[in-house]
């Protein structure tokens, strides 16, 4: 008995993509496009280079009750055995994206408010330096801002010597 064109089409597919997966998962595919992407190291294997690389429609895998329910689920495993996370829509993604450009917005501005705050004591701080440097200036220069008549520091008397005890004679 003879196989009917339709089941020898479906064998054909089937080691198509069998043969394609293993060309993918070793980086030797035989796509040009996906040969470039290969050589810059970005291929990745998906359903969608799969069937590519093995020439036929991607509907043979790409959806949940496919035709080939092993080699998707084979594909979606990875290298790694973890199942892959789908692949979010495009809105998905823009309101993801927009949600953590508001977050970051937000952390923008507590920064350059508590920037303005330690700016604002660095001044203070500066101001109150700059008073407290005039100040001893002045104190140094005296009334009169003669620099002789500034500051006394007391200068340390020399002790006596302890009653009882006197000096030797020489």
């Amino acid at each position: 008995m003879t196989a009917s064109p339709a089941s020898a089409r479906t064998l054909a597919a089937r080691e198509a993509l069998e043969e394609a997966l293993v060309r993918l998962r070793i980086g030797k595919p035989t796509n040009p496009k996906l040969a470039e992407l290969a050589v810059r190291g970005k291929l990745k294997v998906t359903v969608t280079t799969v069937a590519a690389e093995a020439g036929v429609s991607r509907t043979l895998v790409g959806v949940e009750n496919c035709r080939f329910p092993d080699i998707r689920r084979r594909i979606l495993e990875g290298d790694d055995g973890k199942e892959q996370r789908p692949v979010k829509g495009v809105s998905a993604v823009v309101r993801q994206l927009r949600a953590d450009n508001a977050e970051l917005r937000r952390q923008v501005q507590v920064l350059r408010s508590q920037q303005a705050i330690t700016l604002a004591r660095m001044l203070e701080a500066e101001r109150i330096a700059q008073l407290a440097r005039d100040d001893l200036a002045r104190t140094r220069k005296g009334p009169e801002g003669d620099p002789k008549t500034g500051l006394v520091f007391p200068m340390p008397v020399r002790a006596r010597p302890p009653y009882g005890r006197t000096r030797k004679k020489t």
